[in-house]
Parts: structure tokens; C-alpha cells; sequence
């Protein structure tokens, strides 16, 4: 399939096009001073965040053991009744696959709200 406006020119086509054809303006390098900023810009961007994100993970190493480790304490320090859930207060597989469904029900719903 063709598009008829691509075959048929007039006047003022031929003339915009004549116009647009033409050398580019001299600037003096500032176009490329502007790309070079941008791309350097570009690159600080996509390293900003993985390098924030390891220095961050380097420094809550530490608490985020300990605090771990003091989890664990905890569940040693329980009485071992408390640990031993009876199995009929766990959801059925049937209840746990409704509740996904509703789940992403609402958030579709949610996102279709958000559209409109």
C-alpha cells in the first residue's frame, strides 16, 4: 500500500524541500560542545546509581548481620511451642491462588484507572 501524499508534490513540497536541502548553519563548534556535555551528562547518569547503590550495600553490611544474627537469637530464645504452627491455620493452595488472582485483578484495575 502506497500513500497517494507521497506521490503527489506540488509546488510548495518542492520548494520546503529546496529550502531544507541546504548546508547546515556554521556554529562555531558549539553543537559540539553542547553533544559532548549531554553525553557526559548520559554517562554520569548510568553510573550514578549502581555506584550509590554498592557504596550503600557496603555500609548497611554490617547492621543488616547483626541484626540477622539477633533474628536468629530471638527465634532460639522462643519457646519451641510458639515455633510449631498447626497446619490448619495455613492457607489451602486454593485461597492462595484466589488471592494472587484478586491481587492482579486490582492492580489492573488500578493501572486502567490510571489511564483514563
Amino acid at each position: 500500500m502506497f500513500n497517494m501524499a507521497d506521490r503527489i508534490r506540488n509546488a510548495e513540497d518542492r520548494r520546503l524541500d529546496a529550502m531544507l536541502r541546504t548546508a547546515p548553519l556554521a556554529d562555531d563548534g558549539f553543537t559540539d560542545c553542547v553533544l559532548r556535555r549531554v553525553r557526559r551528562r548520559i554517562w554520569l547518569r548510568r553510573l550514578v546509581l549502581p555506584c550509590a547503590a554498592a557504596i550503600g550495600g557496603a555500609l548497611a553490611f554490617e547492621p543488616a548481620v547483626a541484626l540477622v544474627r539477633s533474628i536468629a537469637g530471638l527465634r532460639l530464645a522462643m519457646a519451641p511451642d510458639l515455633m510449631m504452627i498447626p497446619v490448619a491455620m495455613l492457607p489451602s493452595a486454593t485461597v492462595v491462588v484466589l488471592g494472587a488472582m484478586l491481587l492482579l485483578a486490582v492492580a489492573l484495575g488500578l493501572r486502567m484507572l490510571e489511564e483514563f
